[in-house]
Parts: structure tokens; sequence; C-alpha cells
């Protein structure tokens, strides 16, 4: 596993499936969009996930039945290799929530260095200076929690669903 940044996470499987028998599975889990949101096939349980097939690479998500902005999309491509095939992907938010969390880390990075300065530099009362250090460090928790909770714990859903299915293991 490569993390290229907090935001994407790149991956390489092995899988002993051929790359026909990965676009087969590929096309028995992942519905096409659908162009009308409304009246989408979003909760047919017969698939797992929705998104583009084309050829050896695809672009899914998976399909849930509640709210996530931080649902991963899931983008891969297939190899043949060996006796099997070479699964690349990368996995991320999509690009608004990047955006939010990005400017979320900046503000909060931005007050914890100002916080900080005033608080060695001495220039406010003793109490407002821990106040004033503290409110940015447990919006930086916050923040992080949020996006970890929102983010990593979806992707680990995609990735477990994605190795049974592709009966793929890790590529060292």
């Amino acid at each position: 596993m490569k993390l290229k940044s907090i935001f994407k996470e790149e991956l390489t499987w092995q899988s002993p499936l051929d790359k026909e028998g990965i676009i087969q599975i590929l096309h028995s889990i992942v519905t096409p969009e659908s162009p009308n949101f409304f009246k989408s096939n979003l909760f047919d349980s017969s698939f797992k996930y929705r998104g583009t097939i084309a050829s050896d690479r695809f672009t899914i998500q998976r399909i849930i039945k509640y709210q996530n902005s931080f649902l991963p999309i899931i983008k891969g491509e297939i190899y043949p290799h060996n006796q099997g095939s070479l699964i690349k992907m990368s996995i991320q938010p999509n690009i608004g929530v990047q955006i939010f969390m990005a400017l979320w880390f900046l503000g909060v990075l931005t007050a914890t260095v100002a916080a900080g300065f005033a608080f060695f530099t001495g220039e406010h009362e003793e109490t407002t200076q821990y106040i004033g250090l503290a409110f940015p460090l447990i919006m930086l928790a916050f923040g992080s929690v949020f996006y970890f909770l929102g983010f990593k714990l979806e992707a680990n859903k995609s990735k477990s669903d994605l190795k049974f299915y592709f009966k793929a293991k890790d590529r060292l």
C-alpha cells in the first residue's frame, strides 16, 4: 500500500483471475451510472457498486442506503500478469470533500499558529491563552476524526468487498 497524500490511497493487488474474469465480476456487481438521480436503480440489491467500466478500466462507488459525502471514488486499471492479473487502484473522496478538508485544515493550521504565537509571547491573560490554544487543537482533532470516520471506514469496506470479489492479495 502506497499513500501519496491524506486524500488519495493507491493500491496494487494481484488476483489469480484473468483480466476477463475481473471484468465479468465488475459487470455483475456494478450498475451503470443513472443519468437521472431520482429514477436511478441505486437500491437494486443485486448491485453493490455504481459506475463505469471501459475495457480494462473502471470508476466505481459503493451503493449505500444512507448519505455520506466522504464515500470514496475507486478508479482502477486491470493488467494481465503471469497466471492472473494485477489491479492498480486509487481510492479518494470526491473533489468537493478534498477542497473542503484542505480549507478546513489550512484554517485550523493558521489559527493554531496564531494561537501558539499569542500563547508563547504572553500578550493575553493566562486563561485566554490556554483557551486560545486549545480551541484550534480541538478543531484539528475534530476534522481528523471527521475525515477518518467518514472516508477511511467507507474505503476499508470497499477494499474488503473488492478483495473478496477479485480473490486478490496485496502486491508487495
